[in-house]
């Protein structure tokens, strides 16, 4: 059995990946906005950005399923980012500490 984070998102929602990144990124730049809040707050904005984006763009209407599925790929999509980001930050932030 083959790990593969992208047969784990439909490649129509990798999208979502990348704005919640992006969001992340916005956030953390936000003087006052604590830290611990981050991750929290993007996955709660990924859980509704995906039921939205599945049932309006890939016309998958506001039902039960859609709603789960929209779920769980909010998580696994917030999980991919924060972990994007913070595999970004060990490997060249603390490097550069390292070498110091």
């Amino acid at each position: 059995m083959e790990f593969d984070i992208i047969k784990m998102i439909q490649p129509e929602l990798i999208i979502l990946v990348v704005v919640i990144y992006g969001l992340g990124m916005f956030l953390k730049k936000i003087p006052n906005f604590p830290d611990w809040a981050i991750p929290l707050t993007l996955l709660i904005i990924s859980i509704a950005l995906t039921v939205i984006y599945m049932a309006v763009v890939l016309d998958k209407a506001f039902c039960a399923v859609t709603i789960v599925n929209g779920v769980v790929y909010g998580i696994i999509i917030a999980t991919t980012a924060v972990f994007t980001n913070q595999l970004i930050k060990q490997v060249t932030v603390n490097r550069v500490r390292e070498d110091d």
